[in-house]
């Protein structure tokens, strides 16, 4: 036989043993699905960055792609992978076809010994091997041979690829014949044959691009529901058909701004002819104008602003600027994205052209959980969609947690932009959906060290793809600013160095502001402050549980609605405990230690009740005192009428001050004594003198450190006991001082001040050295594929959920934090708790392998729980207790879209369980509590752990 009939016999999908598909068949099939991606998937942006790079024609990037595509499993034609056949009586057909052939499929005890001779790892030596044979250069053959190398999500260790070779050269010629052959058809079918003697190499953002158009289009290619396991004559019809199976939706066409800013703003938000934009919109939409180029925008402005309706309207500027396909909305928190979600949909249908249907992605680990997401999943095109505009859906390709980035629209927590940086399996798939849109980033300023490492160097990358970014924040530290514009500017590939050297930025401290960051300047733009839209009294409060409830009853003796924010999980509870036995039925709780379903019905009840459509007699409670942690902090748009709230550093004092007063009412609403805003800080141990640093509550410090608790406590003593807080007028000269590199510190204060700031220092360093450990390395620090794997965080050992948890854990210097879902064991099997989904249905025992019916699936999907951080601080322990939980699961899970890769925790009928050694109950009033405590056992966190940012 010929190398092309050899070829023939070559099994690529082993299907059912009956049916299987050749690896020509799938060799045409991927080259297909690549080029039909390139001309109707990916951005204008991406494809004419692939073009600036290479120097190279759409076309000629077009073909290089094709062929990628269809080379990346000519390592298939290896004895290794034909024998896997072999391992299983129905497959067996498939290897005795190839020997039959007259292809040897005898093993050399080289190939026996290296149990990690992948197949990938073998396309992407005989590609390079192949190009160099066709005049490529070593390093133009390396750089493509990287790309299909990778096509699993990561680079092969470089240590195998050695002995690979060795292996491949003992192959029998008519073995070589046809590796060689499948290489010279993926040429011809490419049309790269003519190119291929001439190529460049390929720029590190190509290979990375590229190898996520590989990835994808062998996905799409492997999809037996659209590309059936046959071999076919008619491939332009097979791949028409498989593509519109799959139902990919087209990039974004933006339209931006034609007219006044004014008409934009109302068109896109739908605003009456009496609303007109805030003067920070108005400068948004002229600096996303005025920019050449990628750019990224950072817009510092008070809440209340409209950032977000501004970040939208600018996305669409830049985006049609840049050829960005899409756009990422990245908050901090997933209820902030949840609340987000709606707001981001209603714009996506106004911006989208008549006729032309996005996809949009809700990118956390509880978004099925979301019922406007759920609708948006499981319906067909929009009827009700506004007929000016296009249609919105949630592609069901294109969702899961490395799938669903690639979506037009994409909103989630920041998570899955800091991810970016992360060295990690498929990482390029991330890349890949980033680098074609604009990304909007929140609450910038509320990302620590650590966080920002991370956020920089996703940054820089961004830049290098030419890829637009707008910040947000209340506020953001001049310095933290400077290093966020340093980290884009210096990877936009128009930026050039003076002298090799990055050049200082000098920012001012203008307040609002935007700054607007290209390859050729960074520009700043000051923009109106406005009136004073609240003076506060501000004063501290005795850290004890009697002046608490003291202070609450005397502020709220009329009545009134009290929030009092608290800095960990376990003060929040004590504080509701204590302050229900004097208001029994008047306080609730709000911490992240609830089951998912309770918080958000709580949530949802509390954002009706103090949201801004509420008022006194008419929704608003007559007397509500609402404990919450960190969750009020950014999440929830709720009016209060005083705040107590626990020390933090004074930037998330003012994000805590935000809710306080927060919307404009009536004077009805409010009790006559609470009409002034009154700010109370506990946590303060010792009283504030000049003579003698301050104490603060243990758990205040190891969440922020004592350092910018110092800081603030200085700017108390000094300004705010005295003047009271003006919004938004003393937020940035409070943030500038407190950040700032000299803060003024009272001298009875230096000793220990010097104290918190070496322990400050040697936790950021801690922090930036851990961050190097799994982080991307710059683009210019990588030529090859390999150098973005070589601290590779792999989490093939894990299911999918607590998979993605350790990788949030990396990019914000957590213990894991695991969920679960809890469950009530009985003699027969197990039942949720009582109140979960329906009332009659939570109290019938299911059996342990049976399936559910969705609802109930879905019921209790809804009822995860984050248990808390001590759980993860040994991560031997937490292994052997995941295996154990996992043991446990219900099988009939296993089969469920809704509770796939969750893991179940068992309680008793009294809903309490151990874990680790420690009893714990859940409490329908205050989440899960830890009881029944041996005094003798250390605690690792006195004060309990911290409420995270989910």
């Amino acid at each position: 036989m010929d190398a092309m009939e050899l070829a023939r016999v070559l099994w690529a999908k082993s299907g059912d043993g009956s049916r299987w598909l050749s690896l020509l068949q799938h060799l045409s099939d991927s080259c297909s699905v690549a080029g039909l991606l390139w001309d109707s998937w990916v951005p204008l942006s991406i494809r004419s960055l692939v073009s600036e790079q290479t120097g190279l024609t759409d076309e000629e990037c077009r073909s290089i792609l094709r062929f990628l595509a269809g080379a990346h499993d000519c390592g298939k034609a290896t004895m290794t992978f034909q024998m896997l056949a072999s391992h299983q009586p129905e497959y067996a057909h498939l290897a005795e076809r190839v020997r039959d052939a007259g292809l040897s499929l005898d093993l050399s005890a080289n190939e026996q010994m290296i149990p990690r001779f992948r197949h990938e790892m073998a396309s992407g030596i005989l590609l390079r091997r192949w190009a160099m044979e066709q005049g490529c250069s070593i390093d133009t053959a390396k750089s493509l041979a990287s790309i299909v190398d990778a096509h699993h999500g990561k680079s092969s260790e470089v240590k195998l690829i050695g002995e690979a070779e060795v292996i491949l050269d003992s192959y029998p010629e008519n073995w070589q014949e046809v590796q060689r052959y499948l290489l010279d058809r993926a040429a011809d079918e490419s049309g790269i044959r003519s190119l291929i003697g001439h190529l460049p190499e390929l720029p590190i953002q190509t290979q990375n691009l590229f190898a996520g158009i590989v990835i994808a289009a062998d996905w799409i290619a492997s999809n037996e529901e659209a590309f059936p396991l046959e071999t076919v004559h008619d491939q332009e019809s097979r791949i028409e058909a498989g593509c519109r199976a799959i139902d990919l939706t087209v990039p974004w066409t933006a339209e931006g701004s034609v007219g006044p800013a004014a008409e934009f703003y109302r068109e896109r938000f739908g605003w009456g002819p009496e609303m007109a934009p805030r003067p920070a919109q108005e400068a948004m939409i002229e600096a996303a104008k005025a920019a050449e180029g990628p750019a990224l925008l950072i817009l510092e402005a008070p809440t209340g602003n409209g950032k977000t309706e501004a970040a939208f309207a600018t996305a669409e500027i830049l985006a049609e600027k840049t050829g960005a396909g899409g756009v990422m909305v990245a908050a901090p928190t997933m209820s902030t994205a949840n609340g987000l979600f709606e707001r981001f949909l209603s714009w996506i249908r106004r911006a989208t052209p008549s006729g032309e249907v996005s996809s949009l992605f809700l990118a956390h680990s509880r978004a099925s959980l979301n019922e406007d997401y759920h609708r948006l999943r499981f319906r067909g095109i929009d009827a009700d969609a506004p007929s000016s505009g296009g249609d919105v859906v949630a592609s069901q390709w294109m969702s899961g947690r490395k799938k669903g980035i690639l979506s037009t629209f994409v909103v989630g927590t920041v998570d899955q932009v800091l991810l970016m940086a992360l060295q990690s399996k498929h990482s390029m798939l991330r890349h890949l959906g980033l680098a074609g849109k604009v990304i909007i980033v929140d609450e910038v300023h509320s990302y620590d060290a650590y966080m920002s490492s991370y956020l920089k160097t996703a940054l820089t990358w961004l830049a290098s793809y030419g890829a637009s970014v707008i910040l947000l924040s209340a506020t953001l530290p001049v310095g933290q600013k400077e290093q966020l514009a340093h980290a884009y500017q210096q990877g936009l590939p128009g930026y050039r160095r003076k002298r090799g050297r990055q050049q200082p930025l000098s920012l001012s401290h203008a307040y609002p502001a935007i700054t607007s960051v290209t390859a050729r300047s960074v520009d700043e733009t000051p923009v109106p402050l406005g009136e004073v839209e609240l003076t506060a009294g501000v004063s501290t409060l005795e850290d004890s549980p009697e002046s608490l409830v003291d202070a609450v009853g005397d502020l709220l003796a009329d009545g009134g609605c009290a929030l009092i924010i608290c800095n960990t999980v376990k003060r929040a509870q004590a504080a509701f405990t204590t302050i229900s036995d004097r208001f029994p039925g008047e306080v609730e709780l709000h911490h992240a230690v609830f089951l998912a379903s309770d918080r958000s019905r709580r949530e949802d009840a509390l954002r009706a009740a103090l949201g801004p459509q509420a008022h006194r007699g008419s929704g608003r409670p007559e007397r509500r005192i609402v404990v919450a942690t960190q969750v009020a902090e950014q999440s929830l748009d709720i009016d209060a009428d005083v705040l107590i709230t626990d020390i933090a550093p004074v930037d998330l004092l003012i994000q805590r001050i935000g809710r306080l007063h927060r919307h404009s009412r009536p004077a009805s609403d409010r009790p006559a004594g609470l009409q002034k805003a009154t700010v109370l800080i506990r946590g303060i141990l010792t009283d504030l003198s000049p003579s003698e640093a301050p104490e603060f509550d243990g758990g205040a410090i190891a969440v922020y450190g004592a350092r910018m608790l110092l800081a603030t406590a200085a700017l108390l003593h000094s300004t705010v006991l005295a003047d009271g807080f003006q919004r938004p007028h003393s937020t940035a000269p409070l943030v500038q001082q407190a950040y700032g590199p000299d803060p003024e510190i009272p001298t009875g204060w230096e000793e220990t001040w010097a104290e918190a700031c070496a322990d400050d220092e040697k936790r950021r360093k801690r922090q930036e050295d851990n961050a190097k450990t799994w982080r991307f390395p710059q683009p210019r620090q990588a030529l090859y594929l390999d150098a973005l794997f070589s601290r590779f965080y792999d989490d093939r050992s894990r299911s999918a959920s607590d998979a993605e948890a350790f990788g949030l854990a990396q990019v914000r210097d957590s213990t894991p934090s695991l969920e679960v879902i809890p469950i009530i064991r009985t003699e027969t099997g197990y039942r949720p708790f009582p109140w979960v989904g329906d009332r009659e249905a939570a109290l019938v025992d299911r059996i342990p392998d049976a399936e559910l019916d969705r609802r109930s699936a879905r019921d209790l999907a809804g009822s995860i729980i984050r248990l808390p951080g001590w759980v993860g601080r040994n991560p031997q322990a937490l292994d052997v207790l995941i295996a154990q939980l996992e043991r446990g699961t219900p099988l009939g899970w296993r089969k469920d879209p809704f509770l796939r890769g969750m893991i179940a925790l068992p309680f008793d009928e009294d809903l309490t369980t151990d874990l680790q050694g420690r009893a714990l109950r859940y409490s329908p009033d205050l989440g899960l509590i830890e009881i029944a405590e041996d005094p003798h056992r250390p605690r690792q966190h006195p004060e309990g752990d911290a409420d995270g940012s989910n």
